[in-house]
């Protein structure tokens, strides 16, 4: 089995050259230069890691643009492979013969395997488990090819209505990537992470997922632990106790559709 890790900051990719027990990183390609991502390819693979690019979310005539202007650019660092979140961006790879992984995110919905079979056919080798389905749904649907992401704050919503754009604070101008707050009647707080390279918001799980102490998730080739709004020595403490065996969780956190299914 496989372990990777995905960071939405790329300041915290050397901590991780330091756990051998990783076998691939996904970097995204939203707040990272093609200058720097051929940096992370050589670091990686100096310390035996694939490096893997995290395309945008979101595809639309803006988006479309700004993603076409710099493939070439993250093509030729020569990255292991793709984290797909459209089918457009597998439709560019295929069109400019990009070699490396292509690895559907959750996103691209592949809830049984004639979904699987059909989307092998354009291009796909690895598909990430749908978020909704339970495992006995997604060893129905077939567990080969799949990586789990057994950490992590699942995106609840991804929107082309960027929260500081409506409040008359756009900061795209200044290239922040900023992390804000929504509260629900209930008050919990849902962290809002503006991407202005492409202008959309994701907003994602209060709390996050984790799967980390199911024995189940062995049976999947490949899983993932995602962060995305934790600071550097919370994804640390994470990291070392998963590697040091200590899987039982200590945060709040939710099992998601993982036991139940979404029914």
């Amino acid at each position: 089995m496989d372990i990777n890790v995905h960071i939405s900051n790329p300041d915290y990719f050397f901590d991780l050259l330091n756990y051998g027990q990783i076998s691939g990183i996904y970097i995204e390609q939203e707040r990272t230069t093609p200058e720097r991502l051929r940096r992370f390819v050589k670091a990686a693979h100096e310390t035996g890691k694939m490096l893997y690019v995290a395309l945008p979310f979101v595809w639309n005539t803006s988006a479309g643009k700004t993603l076409d202007r710099q493939i070439s650019a993250i093509i030729g660092a020569f990255p292991d492979g793709y984290l797909i979140r459209n089918i457009d961006e597998l439709g560019l790879l295929s069109d400019r013969n990009a070699s490396g992984k292509k690895i559907l995110d959750e996103g691209m919905y592949t809830w049984n395997h004639f979904a699987m079979t059909e989307l092998s056919a354009l291009g796909a080798d690895i598909f990430t488990a749908p978020y909704e389905l339970s495992l006995k749904e997604l060893e129905d649907r077939w567990l080969s090819y799949t990586e789990i992401v057994a950490y992590g704050n699942y995106p609840l919503m991804v929107s082309n209505n960027c929260l500081r754009k409506t409040t008359g604070k756009c900061v795209k101008e200044k290239d922040e990537y900023g992390i804000y707050r929504l509260k629900d009647r209930k008050n919990a707080s849902f962290p809002v992470v503006n991407c202005c390279r492409y202008c959309y918001n994701i907003i994602y799980n209060s709390v996050p997922t984790w799967l980390l102490d199911e024995e189940s998730i062995q049976r999947a080739p490949y899983i993932r632990l995602s962060f995305t709004t934790e600071s550097r020595l919370e994804m640390k403490n994470i990291l070392d106790r998963y590697f040091a065996g200590d899987t039982a969780p200590r945060v709040s956190m939710t099992r998601g559709h993982f036991r139940k299914g979404a029914e």
